[in-house]
């Protein structure tokens, strides 16, 4: 048996799977956004649409796959493929002696994120204290820090759709309108440097400040809880790295016009309470699974070695 099929106890499609079986070819996508194909013959596609119609109802794994003969090995491949790419989902009721609570869960993500930050060992920071940090470096920074902040107000209402209580949508509601016009605020200090805001719109970020920016768009449209958890990385404040920043562009000879309105940017999500986000987001959340535990912590390893990624792209 896969490590796949010990994993679930009744695994199902995950809502927006689709697929489409033909007598030597299946072909599944998931939202238009992951798809695969396999080759098979017909005896295979035959068996391959009974696993999928198993699926869509919600498939018992407890005993393995013994329903299958001789084609289990291969449905279990299948499912291995299938958990890989995102498209199952655990539909058993969880045990309730593994669940944990938001507010426990936010502590675990808090805790594995800075032990991610220690593994993923971040630059751009000491280099400012170092001032290693060039002219051209800090405009970059600034740069894809618009692009970040441009894309906010998208990502965050990607997330609405899935506030299903009030106090949820509320807090929600709240970040999106102090989050909009804020890159017109960055926009300012790339003026002082003769970089307009029309060329801004019309330029792109780097590709690891694209991933930044995509993976959080896909946690808001496809995974609630990752983002609830992991919004927060974007928001933290940090008074000692605008200190250092401040330092480095002054002696770079970049002035107040293009420093200030970074930290009146930070100082606004500071009133705001901003960096706080993911806590009051995941106290609102009733029980954590362990499946959606491992999930969320993946994506907090993958996000902190995307933003250390950014910061050596930066540095280059």
């Amino acid at each position: 048996m896969t490590v796949a099929a010990q994993y679930y106890r009744k695994a199902a499609f995950r809502p927006g799977v689709e697929y489409l079986i033909g007598d030597t070819r299946v072909v599944l996508r998931y939202r238009d956004v992951v798809s695969f194909d396999i080759d098979c013959n017909k005896a295979a596609s035959h068996e391959i649409a009974r696993l999928c119609g198993a699926l869509d109802q919600g498939l018992d794994l407890t005993d393995g796959l013994p329903q299958f003969d001789e084609f289990e090995p291969y449905a279990g491949e299948i499912l291995w493929a299938l958990d890989r790419y995102g498209m199952l989902t655990e539909t058993a009721p969880p045990d309730r002696g593994r669940l944990i609570g938001g507010s426990a869960f936010w502590a675990e993500v808090a805790a594995f994120v800075e032990r991610a930050k220690v593994k993923a060992r971040p630059v751009f920071y000491e280099a400012l204290r170092s001032r290693r940090t060039s002219r051209a470096a800090l405009i970059r920074y600034i740069q894809e820090y618009y692009h970040v902040v441009r894309a906010g107000p998208a990502i965050i209402a990607g997330s609405l759709a899935h506030a299903a209580d009030p106090e949820t949508n509320a807090i929600l509601q709240q970040f999106l309108s102090c989050e909009l016009g804020h890159d017109r605020l960055i926009a300012v200090a790339l003026a002082s440097v003769g970089i307009t805001e029309a060329e801004m719109a019309r330029s792109l970020p780097l590709p690891e400040t694209f991933a930044v920016i995509s993976s959080l768009q896909v946690a808001a449209d496809q995974e609630p809880l990752t983002f609830k958890a992991l919004v927060f990385l974007m928001e933290e404040a940090s008074p000692e790295f605008h200190q250092e920043f401040i330092a480095a562009c002054e002696y770079e000879g970049l002035g107040r016009a293009f420093w200030e309105p970074v930290t009146q940017h930070a100082a606004i999500n500071d009133e705001g309470a901003h960096g706080s986000i993911s806590e009051r987001l995941l106290a609102r959340v009733e029980a954590v699974a362990p499946e959606e535990r491992t999930v969320v912590l993946r994506q907090a390893m993958t996000m902190t070695e995307n933003l250390v990624a950014l910061e050596h792209a930066l540095l280059r």
